[in-house]
């Protein structure tokens, strides 16, 4: 195996092991069963620093790991309960959502895009990518907990936006900054 591969697959298991530490920061919320976590952001970054193939890997790398009961998941929680449980659609999108924002960085990379205008692009993908992971949560926090699909998205997506805010403008710059000194480097 080359040094390249086998540095791409360190960074995929760094990137998984990121995942996990930011799901451990999580806030319960009474009227929820998803509670606020900072585990998106790490999708985020997986995503946009890896690219669409190995940023999907990384994140179901540790969807993966929880899965088979390693507690990597928001508070602690592991097991194949979660993935039929409410927050299982969210685990499915985070996995599609690293792909869209790897696709998105892809593109700003390889079109030469510069300044703000990367920052833009960045930017929409990111919310594209947020969207994917509602897309792929609320439905099935409503079917599994039999609530409306209104109720869902108030409980599953709403409460989130604000947070979900931050951890965009947090993602956004540093993958840019990642990628102009990997560039600078010789690396990328």
């Amino acid at each position: 195996m080359g040094e390249r591969k086998v540095a791409t697959l360190v960074l995929c298991g760094m990137m998984a092991a990121l995942v996990s530490v930011l799901a451990w920061v999580s806030v319960p919320l009474p009227i929820s069963p998803v509670p606020v976590t900072l585990q998106t952001l790490g999708v985020l970054l997986a995503g946009g620093l890896l690219g669409r193939l190995y940023g999907p890997v990384s994140v179901a790398v540790y969807v993966f790991v929880g899965l088979v009961g390693v507690p990597v998941f928001a508070g602690g929680a592991s097991g194949i309960g979660e993935l039929v449980g409410p927050r299982g659609g969210y685990l499915v999108g985070f996995v599609l959502a690293a792909f869209v924002m790897g696709l998105t960085a892809e593109r700003v990379r390889s079109r030469g895009v510069n300044g703000a205008w990367a920052l833009v692009l960045l930017a929409l993908g990111g919310i594209a990518a947020t969207l994917v992971i509602y897309c792929a949560g609320v439905p099935w926090m409503a079917f599994v907990t039999g609530v409306g699909l209104g109720e869902a998205l108030l409980v599953g997506a709403a409460l989130f936006l604000p947070a979900d805010v931050l951890k965009l403008a947090v993602a956004v710059p540093l993958i840019r900054a990642v990628d102009v000194a990997l560039v600078r480097a010789g690396l990328r």
